[in-house]
């Protein structure tokens, strides 16, 4: 296959263009005609790089802009008639013919006196000669017309990642990892060649929400490592972008962590963080964080403005389909269930979780943790009813296991210890031992 530098003339490269694009897109000068508002006769000369009835005339500006835009060619083509336009003056003036006799090359010594020198010396003094230049700038010309990603690979990356954000909550983390990384890979190798500028900000933008989205998976596979390694991954994209979504979306991220690992401030604190900085749509998921995570730190002012502002923000999750009323439910039951006193709240709430929640194995089993805390609070707990929601917990997962309601679990058979010898909280222990 060659690969050295393409020699055609900048002309000759811009007509072998159009072509290429005429018989992509399976159209003729006729149709190209109604697209430019011009006839076919006028059409076929700009595909041949010249004016209709001008031969040696290249075509004007507009035609080839319109061109351009009808052919899909996205700047490319204009560009190369910008080359041949270049190339065209240049052998007007003589640039490429080794100039007029009556009108020999002239230069300033370094005396200010003026005398002919041959044009070759401009790039003999630098070890040039002009077929190497041209050799470098066609080459750089040739990648900037191929500095695109390849639409397919970006196409199922965007089906990847659709299908990681639906089906996370629903399908066995194993099933979502190769597929989704295999997305990110590819985004990441694309991102690796030279991209136009467009892109890299479309694709950079991708790379993030893959790697957002597998550190989720990974954290309910149990891959702690990996769902760090991910996360920080979409931290450096989200930097690079300054998406306010992606942003928010990361630093949520850190507050189920953080949530998880007990560390009631920092969950508080990045939640707070993701609300201040995400878009409307995300406003009410956040809101819910922050809720249960000053609910469980204490602070039961800020965990009361934070329900407000939930339910406030609710109307335009649902708007974008990623809110409904299984949400808000569990949303309550959190706060509720780390909020001494609300149990009842922590019950109903938690119960119409489990009963309204669509493709969310995962949500129905935090509901039920949510609903066997409820169960607790108060002066009267009711251990046996709690250690059977823990049971249903388990039960909920049971084909999708998950790292992060195994660890919820565990948490609300550790505060059923004064009760150890009841009978369903022994069976709620080794259901548990067993997963």
């Amino acid at each position: 296959m060659h690969t050295g530098p393409d020699i055609r003339s900048a002309r000759q490269r811009y007509v072998a263009y159009a072509r290429e694009l005429v018989m992509r897109l399976g159209a003729n000068n006729t149709t190209l005609g109604k697209a430019v508002r011009a006839d076919r006769n006028t059409v076929g000369a700009a595909l041949r790089c010249e004016q209709h009835g001008k031969p040696h005339a290249l075509p004007a500006r507009d035609m080839i802009a319109a061109l351009d835009e009808a052919l899909g060619a996205d700047g490319v083509l204009y560009r190369l008639w910008q080359d041949a336009v270049m190339e065209h003056t240049g052998i007007e003036i003589k640039l490429y013919g080794g100039g007029r006799p009556d009108m020999p090359w002239r230069t300033v010594d370094l005396e200010g006196e003026v005398g002919p020198t041959n044009r070759r010396e401009l790039f003999e003094a630098g070890g040039l000669t002009a077929a190497s230049v041209l050799a470098v700038t066609s080459g750089v010309t040739e990648q900037l017309s191929n500095a695109k990603p390849n639409i397919s690979k970006v196409a199922s990356a965007d089906d990847a990642l659709a299908t990681l954000d639906r089906d996370m909550w629903a399908v066995h983390p194993a099933e979502l990892i190769a597929p989704a990384f295999a997305a990110y890979r590819d985004v990441e190798e694309m991102l690796g060649t030279r991209l136009k500028a467009r892109y890299v900000r479309r694709l950079t933008l991708l790379a993030g929400q893959l790697a957002a989205g597998l550190s989720t998976v990974c954290r309910y596979g149990g891959e702690d490592r990996l769902a760090r390694e991910f996360i920080g991954l979409a931290e450096e994209h989200a930097d690079d972008v300054q998406e306010p979504a992606l942003i928010a979306r990361v630093a949520g991220l850190h507050s189920c962590i953080a949530f998880g690992a007990n560390q009631w401030g920092l969950a508080a604190e990045t939640a707070d963080r993701a609300l201040s900085v995400g878009e409307s749509h995300q406003r009410a998921r956040f809101a819910g964080y922050a809720a249960r995570a000053n609910a469980a730190a204490g602070y039961r002012g800020r965990a009361a403005e934070a329900i407000e502002t939930m339910t406030r923000n609710k109307a335009a999750a649902v708007a974008r389909g990623v809110w409904d009323d299984a949400e808000e439910h569990l949303g309550i039951a959190e706060w509720a269930a780390h909020t001494p006193g609300e149990g009842r709240t922590a019950i109903r709430h938690g119960g119409l979780a489990a009963e309204t929640a669509v493709h969310d194995v995962v949500g129905v089993a935090i509901a039920h943790i949510l609903v066997g805390r409820g169960h607790l609070d108060g002066e009267r707990p009711d251990p046996e009813t709690a250690a059977q929601e823990g049971i249903t917990a388990l039960a909920a997962v049971a084909v999708v296991p998950n790292a992060t309601v195994r660890a919820r679990v565990q948490k609300l058979h550790q505060q059923l210890a004064p009760w150890s010898q009841e009978p369903l909280v022994v069976e709620f222990g080794q259901r548990l031992a067993a997963v």
